[in-house]
């Protein structure tokens, strides 16, 4: 399935991604309510952190609600905000930190590959990020 590709040669740390992508789904420029995640630190190469949409998703299978299911037609993982109970087995079962709790929603909040257009993609100044398989 596809999910962001991300190149840690070419980022910058500047983060733009995180803003954008809270931006575009919560009205805040809030790297916490930020669907990718990029760590840096001094002298170590960034990484990131962001829903892989994996094939045999563990998130899926750990839902007892149906809450998350795979969507075919846009070959990602996608959460159906009305049926989460708010028990978090996703984000725990996710073995890629892919998945995040937001206190202020009581939803886990995860990449959906921004309905096919990825914000942190089309930011990116230095395009380290991309979409692949």
């Amino acid at each position: 399935m596809k999910h962001i590709v991300f190149d840690e040669k070419k980022c910058a740390g500047c983060n733009l991604c995180e803003l954008f992508c809270s931006s575009k789904w919560y009205d805040a420029f809030n790297p916490k309510k930020s669907r990718i995640r990029i760590k840096t630190e001094d002298y170590v190469a960034p990484k990131y952190n962001v829903c892989l949409q994996c094939d045999d998703a563990p998130c899926v299978e750990a839902c007892p609600t149906d809450a998350l299911i795979i969507d075919q037609d846009l070959e990602r993982v996608v959460l159906i905000e009305d049926k989460c109970i708010g028990c978090r087995l996703c984000v725990r079962a996710c073995p890629y930190d892919g998945i995040y709790w937001h206190k202020d929603y009581k939803l886990p909040i995860k990449c959906n590959l921004c309905e096919g257009e990825p914000e942190c993609v089309k930011i990116c100044p230095k395009n380290a990020l991309s979409v692949g398989d």
